[in-house]
């Protein structure tokens, strides 16, 4: 009887990786819609559609002439407050003044400076900046129109990361977690992988 050929190969042990396909949605790091916090007038805009700008870069500039006028106002009052408290302090060294004088004096002048903060937050508010580095799309505002609190003035995305969902078999979802690799593919960059992490 003949006999047939034997051949012997050494077992080894090979990782066979995990592989699945899936189609995502590709989403921004960070994306926002640019709003005012005040209704009033745009008196400059300080950005290019699609510019790259960074954080805290002035994308646009409200009217502030009444808000500088209330700033100078609350800042005279604070001012003149703060004199007649510290007269009033000199005079109580001498008890010439009642303790309950001194108290309204204090309370005016505590007033008065929370004035100026307001009216400084206010003026601060009327610049409107980047809260992040990132890129501005569609500007939806002109100079000389009236905004108000909600009014999308433009958007802003931080495309620096980019974040993929996408859905996968339950089977797998037991042995997914953080630091798998990922490869992902974009018709819009043939022959180009993205890679990623879980």
């Amino acid at each position: 009887a003949q006999q047939a050929p034997v051949i012997a190969k050494k077992v080894t042990r090979v990782s066979m990786p995990m592989q699945a396909e899936s189609l995502g949605t590709t989403m921004a790091n960070e994306s926002i819609n640019i709003t005012s916090k005040l209704s009033e007038r745009i008196s400059r805009i300080r950005f290019e559609e699609g510019q790259l700008v960074q954080a805290n870069q002035v994308l646009v500039e409200l009217d502030t002439d009444e808000a500088r006028a209330n700033l100078a106002v609350a800042s005279a009052d604070s001012s003149e407050s703060r004199s007649n408290f510290q007269r009033a302090e000199e005079l109580d060294r001498t008890k010439s003044i009642s303790q309950s004088e001194l108290k309204q004096l204090q309370s005016a002048m505590e007033a008065d400076q929370a004035r100026v903060q307001a009216a400084t937050a206010r003026l601060a508010d009327l610049t409107i900046r980047a809260p992040f580095d990132g890129r501005v799309g569609l500007r939806r505002i002109s100079a000389g129109s009236m905004v108000s609190p909600g009014t999308i003035i433009t958007t802003l995305d931080d495309l620096d990361t980019i974040k993929l969902d996408f859905s996968l078999p339950e089977v797998l979802m037991a042995k997914l977690k953080p630091g798998l690799d990922i490869n992902a593919a974009s018709i819009a960059y043939p022959n180009r992988v993205f890679a990623g992490k879980v």
